[in-house]
């Protein structure tokens, strides 16, 4: 992963854990136009929508990033950990 990306992704991550979603998405997308296979962008993004409850939208990247993944386990726990925080837990 290129170093600027990570950084970004970094940013993003730590907008949503602060609440700032709208800051958060606008990173994601952008790291996604930089990085469509990377599996990281997916990832977070999917991390965003599933926070907003756009879980439609959200389960779109959650797939890709299990795709793009060596560890599709890792990436459910993710999915499961984001579902978790906003009381879904089927």
């Amino acid at each position: 992963m290129a170093p600027n990306l990570a950084g970004e992704l970094k940013l993003a991550d730590l907008d949503l854990r602060w609440g700032r979603m709208d800051e958060a998405e606008r990173l994601g997308r952008r790291a996604l136009k930089r990085a469509p296979n990377e599996c990281a962008t997916h990832t977070l993004l999917a991390r965003v929508l599933t926070e907003q409850s756009r879980l439609d939208e959200a389960e779109i990247h959650w797939r890709k990033a299990e795709e793009l993944s060596q560890d599709a386990g890792s990436i459910n726990l993710d999915r499961a950990i984001s579902l978790s925080a906003i009381g879904r837990f089927a």
